[in-house]
């Protein structure tokens, strides 16, 4: 992978409406990679989920 295109999908109600696009350029792949580290890093892990699931 490298940093120069951005690709972007997005899911509807139903099985039919997927949409996306494409983003060229670094800065805004910088962006949402940023964005979705600080997410993630915010959840729980796994192990954590499944234990929780499972009591």
């Amino acid at each position: 992978m490298d940093d120069s295109v951005t690709f972007l999908s997005f899911s509807g109600a139903g099985r039919q409406q997927l949409t996306g696009f494409s983003i060229e350029g670094p800065v805004c792949l910088a962006y949402f990679a940023s964005t979705f580290d600080r997410a993630w890093g915010a959840l729980q892990t796994l192990d954590e989920y499944v234990a929780r699931q499972s009591r």
